[in-house]
């Protein structure tokens, strides 16, 4: 007998790699469906266009930023110290882009998006919102979100994710909120070391985080649909997680004070042996129960999570976060 191969875990692919295929079928897509309405005299090819905006610090000492991303590759990092901005963006995008702020006191507030369609004004016109939206796709990988953020003042961000391959670098950012509603692809989130309160809405496709050594983060999560990964390093972690579709994986370093507290769903709960069991009930479909490491209410650092299962297991590894 033949032992039925395993799939590779997802730590193990290359997703991004995997992600970009799945874009390009869909660019395929969008170039055969924008020859065929060209053919049919439908519209002209969209115009592609990049453009540099920015905003600057000015007096605010609350800025709050709101990213509304739609279809092509997304980045946000952080600005070199001393920055005098308090955002800068290079937008590759087809239809235009806007960069908005108000300012009330100290309080800042920026909003970068896709700027809204407007109905059209001429008959020669009324087939142009899909002409761009089918150019849009079949663009897809000359798209480009860019975005560098002030990493000096305490901000409040929100990103709307698109369809979207997105490499959200935080780790030099002072970010006191983040609020992210998920889109669909492939998402790394790398977490700043510091105090954050974030709260993250489900997506389509593979979400990757990593909770950096230093780190005290608050975090409510809903899983979406797809594989969700969470790399831990020496940090204080308080989660309350929502399993969506999908599998989650949360990956701790092997001497970590953890606690979890897990009602499985539709799906099993699968931990370490260091995680000893406190309460344990299994039912006709799942399981629930709380499991804890030696000594955790003395631990400085604590991982304490909740998570409330869906369809799909949730797995507590031993993981050291430089091999994440």
């Amino acid at each position: 007998m033949t032992d039925n191969p395993q799939p590779p875990r997802p730590e193990e692919r290359d997703l991004e790699t995997e992600w970009t295929a799945i874009i390009k079928q869909l660019e395929d897509f969008g170039v055969n469906i924008a020859q065929w309405l060209t053919g049919l005299g439908i519209g002209e090819d969209a115009d592609l266009r990049t453009v540099t905006l920015s905003e600057p610090v000015s007096d605010a000492r609350r800025p709050s930023v709101r990213l509304e991303l739609t279809i092509g590759r997304a980045g946000i990092r952080a600005l070199p110290p001393g920055s005098k901005s308090l955002i800068e963006a290079n937008v590759t995008s087809i239809g235009p882009v806007e960069m908005s702020a108000t300012t009330a006191g100290d309080e800042k507030s920026v909003r970068l998006r896709q700027k809204r369609f407007t109905a059209p004004t001429a008959v020669d016109d009324l087939f142009k919102p899909v002409k761009d939206a089918v150019d849009t796709v079949a663009r897809i990988d000359q798209l480009n979100w860019d975005i560098r953020l002030n990493p000096e003042i305490p901000l409040q961000l929100t990103v709307s994710a698109g369809l979207t391959i997105d490499h959200f670098d935080f780790t030099g950012l002072n970010l006191a909120k983040l609020r992210m509603d998920g889109g669909t692809g492939y998402c790394v989130v790398k977490m700043p070391a510091g105090v954050c309160n974030a709260t993250i809405e489900g997506s389509v496709g593979v979400f990757d985080m990593t909770i950096p050594n230093g780190a005290k983060l608050t975090l409510a999560m809903d899983n979406g649909a797809g594989a969700t990964n969470v790399f831990i390093g020496d940090a204080t972690v308080k989660a309350e997680i929502e399993g969506g579709v999908g599998a989650c994986k949360i990956f701790i370093p092997e001497d970590a004070a953890v606690r979890l507290r897990a009602d499985s769903g539709l799906g099993n709960i699968i931990v370490p042996e260091t995680l000893k069991e406190v309460e344990f009930e299994s039912e006709f479909i799942s399981e629930s129960g709380r499991w804890e490491t030696p000594g955790f209410e003395f631990a400085a650092n604590k991982i304490d999570l909740r998570y409330e299962g869906g369809v799909g297991s949730l797995t507590i590894e031993h993981k050291a976060l430089t091999d994440a």
